[in-house]
Formats: C-alpha cells, structure tokens, sequence
C-alpha cells in the first residue's frame, strides 16, 4: 500500500508542477504569434501536456522505488519539477 500511496504523491506533485500552465494561461500574445504551418492545433496541447505529465510523475515514482528518495534520480526529478514550475 506504501508504494500506491508514494504513487498519489508524485502524481499530485506533478499535476501541481502542471497547474502553473492552467493558472497563467499565455494569452492573447500567444495567439497573435506567426506559428509555422506545421504547428499543431491549440487543442492539441491540453491532451499532450498530460499525458506528459503523467508520465513524468510515474517515472519519478518508478525512480523512488527503485533507489529510495536520497537517490541522484529522484533528486534530479525534484529539481527538474521545480524548474518546469518556475518556467510558467
């Protein structure tokens, strides 16, 4: 059971990485961007975005079983975490 409950805690601390992007949406700037023709459509992003971040969340979760929580992998995952947050 300790394992699915680390599992809600990366999910939970990836969809609040995640949740800077839903909070500070980019706007009319965006939009009014030149985007080549092989720019996908805006719809697009919302689905891939998490898919993404799921996926990252189950990796940080995979590298935690794995090598505990003081191991390069999971610190690395932490530390890119609050480097896709601050990017928002």
């Amino acid at each position: 059971m300790k394992r699915w409950l680390a599992l809600i805690v990366f999910l939970l601390l990836a969809a609040a990485a995640a949740g800077g992007g839903w909070l500070f949406p980019p706007g009319e700037w965006y939009a009014s961007l030149a985007r080549p023709w092989y720019a996908p459509p805006n719809w697009v992003f919302g689905p891939v975005w998490t898919a993404l971040y799921l996926m990252i969340a189950v990796a940080g979760w995979l590298a935690w079983r794995e090598v505990g929580v003081k191991s390069r992998a999971v610190i690395a995952w932490s530390t890119q975490m609050v480097l896709n947050a601050a990017w928002t």
